[in-house]
């Protein structure tokens, strides 16, 4: 068709729709105008005297239209009609050919040949070749690129080894040395779009786009891999406390195995410890698989989750990730409000007792501003009472507030608590009593806010009930890791439906948008809710209205352990996500080779405002001998730096934060590197990245095998060092064509009426 359209036209179609029409004659082109109208009266002159009967008249009329026609195309064609493009003159100007070398391009781009090999089929530089014809045109700077980017010589068949693909950092290189030598015409990117390390594309696009710097794209290999099973990220609390149990997600995309059951598994040093079935859906799309683990001791924990391979999967690859739990044999404080001695009080106190990572300091309100210690680390601590400054509340974790009327808070003290939860990120937990919740005048204060549960629909009277109802845990309550009693999710939900009823409760029917209902009780569609939790700011709050659980253990055998273990878990739960007064973290615990790891450090004051005054330094050690130190630096906020690890393994970063006069604070984690697989990951080809870049740079974009015309079409794109060129179209063979069939169809008409 290309062909066929340039013999007619003279020139290939692309000139057309890139150049502008226009016409090279002498004589303004606005004495066209009254020409083209000379040419319709002589027209119309030749045959004013024929008759005008119904029949002569539609006859006239066409004669007088075929012989205007072709006086106005003769005389348009004295015009010259021309078309102007723009052009880069032979080999005046400069070409970058970006061609990727990632091992992305190891897969397949049809059933015979891998996506590196089309490429090389494409770049081969023998005569009458792609890359013969763009080096006749144009200097051309032939660059490989993965992480980084660098020159090779033509024929040049290395294979693709690089460990991750940034198209934002090979655009940028090529950039900064347009100015070497030729001036930059464009940039030719040879790639499957499966970019995985850029973070600022659009930005260099915008470069491009404004420096009118075209971005030729030539797209290689498949959108669909065909069958293929992949877990794409895998997400769970990096901290808990010995015993705890934690859940966590797994994202998992799988493409041709709809309805294959397979299962996701959770292996230490080889040794399977947990899995979860799941039927795929095989529609490209995420499912989200929730995982359960409760580790064994203490210490770092580092796990493999995986899919097992399929039959004729395209990559195996994909099918495993990394994970690391740092199982902290620490002791967070819990401070524990109750307004008055009832037995749910001393249940709590005797669950907890033997708890050696949670530390419950208690205050029991006796009578009238004296209050009752228990826990505490020495006999000042808390003399007055409830905390009255942030300094004295913020050392806790969590919050538990009893049966306690709301007119005991200050509205400081209600502030304050509020803030220790949403700005600090403790955790705070309201029970169930008869001066809780609705009962308790909490609606409309400020406390209420924190929780996951509207107040306000009961009256306060009748709010707290005393009935016997069961506690059910939810579908999703029953996963959740505060009410995980056995690891086995089929006998935890047993052991939940074999627990003795409760007898007191305060009547909650509605949670907030959000929250997540973790147990009702009662019968009907609106059963009570009585264990609801969800996120507040930067902390957690729990719901929880049952003001007897010690039914539990009074109707359970004497040695079940089963109130205790979920008072435990619930309160593991509670404080697992509250921060430290110096917190480190990474922008991801998991890396792979050449990834720099990026550390961030948190440093609070006593109120946990930010701390601008010290200085902090890391020190890592390596799996090996080595042990490094680096220097951070204020970043938005908070101390930040970069490392560069030189091997694989676990590599532990102790923190250390000082200022003069001041005690120095320490805090340590942990990241893992790992041989890399990046390049395997969302490996699919795509040709929509490659179009977008084409577009906001004004470039052209091509599928491999239609890229035969690249080099002659990229001479003509727009670009600061191009020239104007302007092509003549008044000897186009459709043009004589055109006025040939004017003519001899006007001779022909008046022939066969007898008008000559």
């Amino acid at each position: 068709m290309d062909r066929l359209f340039e013999s007619l036209f003279k020139y290939r179609f692309f000139l057309f729709r890139e150049g502008d029409l226009t016409f090279d004659s002498p004589v303004s082109a606005w004495w066209l105008l009254p020409a083209l109208a000379l040419a319709g009266v002589a027209a119309f002159w030749v045959y004013r005297r024929r008759s005008s009967g119904p029949q002569t008249r539609w006859r006239r009329k066409l004669l007088i239209a075929l012989r205007a026609l072709s006086l106005i195309l003769l005389l348009a064609l004295l015009f010259r009609p021309s078309l102007r493009v723009s052009t880069h003159l032979p080999r005046k100007s400069r070409v970058a050919l970006l061609i990727d070398g990632s091992r992305s391009m190891t897969l397949s781009h049809d059933s015979a040949r891998s996506r590196w090999e089309a490429a090389l089929g494409w770049l081969d530089p023998g005569a009458g070749s792609v890359l013969a014809d763009l080096e006749e045109r144009f200097q051309l700077q032939i660059l490989r690129f993965d992480r980084d980017i660098r020159e090779v010589q033509p024929g040049s068949n290395l294979p693709p080894t690089g460990t991750g693909t940034s198209l934002e950092a090979a655009l940028s290189a090529v950039r900064k040395h347009r100015g070497e030598g030729q001036p930059l015409a464009g940039v030719v990117l040879l790639s499957d779009g499966a970019d995985n390390l850029s973070r600022q594309l659009p930005r260099v696009l915008e470069t491009f786009r404004r420096e009118r710097i075209p971005v030729h794209t030539v797209a290689v290999g498949q959108e669909s891999l065909g069958k293929d099973i992949q877990l794409s990220q895998v997400t769970f609390t990096p901290r808990i406390l010995p015993g705890s149990s934690t859940r966590g997600v797994v994202s998992l995309t799988s493409v041709g195995y709809p309805g294959r059951r397979v299962s996701v598994e959770v292996r230490e040093s080889g040794t399977l410890i947990a899995s979860q079935p799941v039927t795929l859906n095989g529609s490209d799309t995420s499912q989200i698989v929730e995982l359960s683990l409760r580790p064994q001791g203490t210490g770092l924990k580092h796990y493999t989750v995986s899919v097992a391979p399929q039959p004729g999967e395209a990559i195996q690859r994909n099918n495993r990730r990394h994970l690391l739990l740092h199982v902290e044999d620490s002791r967070p404080k819990i401070l524990y409000l109750e307004g008055t001695p009832r037995w749910e009080f001393k249940f709590i106190r005797r669950a907890l007792r033997e708890d050696r990572n949670l530390q419950l300091v208690t205050l029991l309100r006796t009578s009238d501003n004296k209050f009752y210690h228990q826990g505490l680390e020495g006999e000042d601590t808390l003399a007055a009472g409830f905390p009255q400054t942030p300094d004295q509340l913020y050392p806790y974790k969590g919050l538990v507030l009893g049966s306690i009327e709301a007119g005991f808070f200050t509205p400081s003290q209600q502030e304050m608590i509020v803030d220790f939860v949403g700005e600090r990120g403790g955790g705070f937990m309201m029970l169930g009593g008869r001066s809780s919740f609705d009962a308790g005048g909490y609606a409309g204060t400020d406390i209420a806010e924190i929780l996951p549960v509207r107040l306000g629909d009961r009256d306060p009277d009748n709010s707290y009930v005393t009935d016997w109802l069961t506690f059910d845990p939810t579908a999703y309550g029953s996963r959740h890791p505060a009410l995980q009693l056995v690891s086995d999710p089929s006998a935890n939900l047993r052991q939940w439906r074999n627990m003795p009823p409760i007898s007191a409760y305060n009547r909650i029917s509605r949670a907030k948008p959000g929250a997540a209902v973790l147990a009702r009780g009662g019968r009907g569609g609106r059963r009570a809710i009585l264990l609801a939790a969800h996120r507040f700011g930067s902390g957690r709050a729990i719901a929880f209205m049952p003001a007897a659980s010690w039914h539990w253990q009074m109707g359970l055998p004497h040695a079940d352990q089963t109130h205790a273990t979920f008072w435990r878990q619930l309160l593991r739960w509670l404080v697992a996500s509250s921060s430290d007064p110096l917190q480190v973290t990474f922008d991801r615990e998991i890396y792979q080779d050449e990834d720099a790891v990026g550390i961030e450090v948190a440093v609070k004051d006593a109120f946990f405002n930010p701390a601008g005054d010290r200085e902090v330094e890391a020190t890592i050690a390596s799996p090996g001998t080595a042990t490094d130190r680096l220097a951070l630096g204020r970043s938005r906020g908070d101390y930040a730096g970069r490392f560069q690890p030189r091997e694989r393994g676990i590599h532990q970063v102790r923190v250390k934060a000082s200022r003069e006069g001041l005690d120095s604070e320490s805090a340590e984690a942990y990241f893992l590197v790992t041989r890399t697989h990046r390049e395997f990951f969302d490996a699919e080809a795509n040709p929509r990245l490659l179009q977008r870049i084409a577009r906001e740079t004004g470039g052209y974009h091509y599928a491999l095998e239609n890229a035969a015309n690249l080099p002659q079409e990229i001479t003509y794109a727009d670009s600061p060092n191009s020239v104007l060129q302007v092509l003549p179209l008044w000897d186009m063979p459709f043009l004589f064509m055109l006025l040939g069939v004017l003519l001899c169809s006007e001779w022909f008409l008046r022939k066969r009426w007898g008008w000559v």
